[in-house]
């Protein structure tokens, strides 16, 4: 399991867990534990991520809050969600392990000499919530309002990784425009025999004619 240091506070574990940690859960259930390295097993929804399923552990072993995602969540994805609901920072530090990949992964951002400044920054954001790359559509704006990266610039260092940030691309400079068909695709519409185009066009096939009663009919002396 993704284990979490025991809290900066000197907290009890349990009383970390049933105080501070479970009030903020979605949809927790009690559940038994797999292991006698664990007491105090809930089974809740994981705040990182859409799901419907109970698919985040949480427990108590060896004096210490023991988290996990089994839909594979990072941890600093854990941590900061469930800060983003109201669990205390304190209670969830994180792990010497995740610190040391997440150390190695500040050093290459910022000692990178091609990057921007406002990159660096929106990218740094987004590692210390478990991403490994700029997130996407209104995340990204999310995230570039709270480090203060105006929009068009977060969008523009999303679509330098190599992929668009939205189902849509967006350009500031450029008006989404909606593709014409080509002419092979347009379908005439199909009409009925004798229809017209208009009403002073009539179709090459047909032949104006004038009415049978009035064909030899002489004018009146």
């Amino acid at each position: 399991m993704i284990a979490a240091a025991s809290c900066d506070r000197n907290i009890p574990a349990a009383e970390c867990l049933y105080d501070h940690i479970k009030p903020h859960l979605a949809n927790v259930k009690s559940v038994e534990s797999d292991s006698t390295d664990f007491s105090h097993c809930h089974d809740a929804l994981c705040p990182a991520h859409d799901d419907d399923r109970r698919s985040l552990r949480v427990a108590v072993g060896n004096a210490r809050v023991y988290i996990k995602c089994y839909a594979g969540c990072d941890e600093l994805a854990i941590r900061a969600a469930l800060i983003r609901v109201g669990v205390p920072g304190y209670c969830l530090p994180i792990t010497q392990r995740r610190k040391e990949e997440l150390l190695d992964q500040l050093t290459d951002v910022t000692q990178n000499s091609d990057m921007e400044h406002g990159h660096k920054v929106l990218l740094v954001a987004a590692m210390l919530r478990g991403k490994t790359s700029l997130p996407r559509g209104v995340e990204l704006e999310t995230l570039a309002g709270e480090v203060g990266v105006s929009r068009a610039s977060a969008f523009r260092y999303k679509r330098g990784e190599g992929a668009p940030p939205t189902s849509r691309s967006y350009d500031p400079d450029k008006k989404l425009v909606k593709p014409r068909r080509s002419p092979q695709q347009i379908v005439p519409q199909q009409r009925s025999h004798g229809e017209t185009k208009s009403h002073g066009e009539t179709p090459p096939s047909l032949t104006v004619r004038p009415p049978r009663n009035r064909r030899n009919r002489r004018p009146a002396a």
